[in-house]
C-alpha cells in the first residue's frame, strides 16, 4: 500500500490528533470559567410590578439585665391598727405578724385562733385581767374581741439582746428564746399579785415546762432551762421575771 502524502507515520498522527484534543479541552474549561465570572458579576433586573425591600436582620436575643430579674414579693410591713368588738379575719382586716396588743379602758375577752380553730391566744384584757400582751397572728386565723370597745395593735419591738443569760421580764404573751430572752438557766418568778400559766416548748413544740405560777394555787417560782428556739407562753400574768441562775 502507497503511504498518504503529508503523514509520514502513523505515530505521528496520534500526536497531532492528541495536541487538538488537548487545545480543546482547554478552550473549553476557560470558557467555563469566565462564563461562572460573567453570571454571578451581573445582577437581573427585578420583575415589572414586583415590591423592592432592604432586607432586614432578625433581632438578637438579649440576655435578662438585673433589673429585669423576677423579684419576690416584699413582706407587708406591720402599722398600728384598732379594732373593736366583733371577728375579724388574719390577713385580710389585719397584717399577720406580732403586736402588742393593749385595751384603752374597760375589759373583755380577747382571743386568737388559727386557721384550724385552735386558740393560741385567749386572755381577758383590760382592768379585770391583764394589761397587756404580745400576740402572734396567724395568717388566715381569727381575732375575736367581745366586751371591749377598742383594742389597739402596736407592732411588737423585740428587744436589744446578748449571747449571755440576762435579767428580762415578760408580760402575757408568746416569746421566743434567742429572740426575745437569751438562752440559758433562770429562774422565772411573779411580780407582783396573781397567777396563771407558765408553759415551755421546745423547738419540736413538746413541752419542758408546764406550771401555774404564782398564787395560792400555783408554785411561787421555777428553774428553768431555756434553749435557742424554745417558745415561751404566759397567760393571765402581767409580769414574770427571769433571773439568771447557775
Amino acid at each position: 500500500m502507497s503511504k498518504i502524502p503529508g503523514f509520514r507515520s502513523n505515530t505521528r498522527w496520534k500526536k497531532i490528533v492528541a495536541i487538538i484534543g488537548y487545545l480543546v479541552i482547554i478552550a473549553i474549561i476557560y470558557s467555563a470559567i469566565t462564563g461562572n465570572t460573567n453570571s454571578s458579576s451581573t445582577t437581573a433586573p427585578p420583575k415589572q410590578g414586583a415590591s423592592t425591600s432592604t432586607p432586614t436582620t432578625s433581632p438578637t436575643k438579649q440576655s435578662p439585665t438585673k433589673s429585669q430579674a423576677p423579684t419576690a414579693p416584699a413582706t407587708p410591713a406591720l402599722t398600728a391598727k384598732s379594732l373593736g368588738a366583733g371577728t375579724f379575719t388574719i390577713g385580710q382586716q389585719i397584717t399577720p405578724g406580732r403586736y402588742t396588743v393593749t385595751t384603752p379602758s374597760g375589759s373583755g375577752n380577747f382571743v386568737v385562733s388559727d386557721q384550724s380553730g385552735m386558740p393560741v391566744v385567749n386572755e381577758v384584757l383590760g382592768d379585770s385581767g391583764v394589761s397587756k400582751v404580745v400576740a402572734a397572728l396567724p395568717d388566715g386565723g381569727k381575732i375575736e374581741i367581745s366586751s371591749l370597745n377598742k383594742v389597739d395593735f402596736n407592732p411588737y419591738q423585740p428587744p436589744s439582746i446578748g449571747n449571755s443569760p440576762t435579767k428580762t421580764d415578760l408580760c402575757a404573751g408568746s416569746f421566743i428564746v434567742g429572740t426575745d430572752i437569751p438562752q440559758g438557766r433562770y429562774v422565772a418568778s411573779v411580780i407582783g399579785s396573781g397567777s396563771g400559766n407558765f408553759v415551755i416548748e421546745d423547738q419540736s413544740g413538746m413541752p419542758k415546762t408546764n406550771e401555774i405560777l404564782g398564787g395560792d394555787m400555783g408554785v411561787k417560782n421555777v428553774t428553768v432551762d431555756l434553749s435557742n428556739s424554745d417558745t415561751i407562753q404566759i397567760s393571765s400574768l402581767n409580769d414574770v421575771q427571769f433571773v439568771p441562775s447557775n
